[in-house]
């Protein structure tokens, strides 16, 4: 699992470190995503920016799920309502999901 990315360059590498290991075919990749208040990834990347981005660069059958964690409930909930039709469309089976647990705000910086 590549649990609370906060870029897609950062998930990227954590993704490419699991591809490359041996037997990696067998090895369910999950990514989680940090989001701010604005339900934005910490670099300011929307969602929609971020899940097409991770699955061009994986192809979607790659990726067991996408989630969103490590943020307030009000911007996990925007990220996921930000998700446009055509994301989820590319999407396909890939799962979509969210585990808030903070309380309170995460300074920016």
């Amino acid at each position: 699992m590549c649990e609370t990315m906060s870029s897609v360059i950062e998930t990227k590498a954590a993704i490419r470190s699991i591809l490359e290991h041996p037997g990696s075919n067998s090895i369910p990749i999950l990514c989680s995503f940090s989001v701010n208040g604005q339900g934005k990834l910490r670099s300011g990347e929307t969602a929609n920016e971020a899940i097409n981005a991770i699955l061009d660069y994986t192809g979607k059958d790659k990726i067991e799920a996408l989630l969103f964690n490590c943020g307030e409930i009000e911007g996990v909930l925007k990220a996921l309502e930000s998700i446009d039709d055509k994301t989820k469309k590319l999407m396909g089976s890939t799962h979509l999901g969210a585990y808030p647990n903070r309380l309170t705000a995460v300074p920016e910086g």
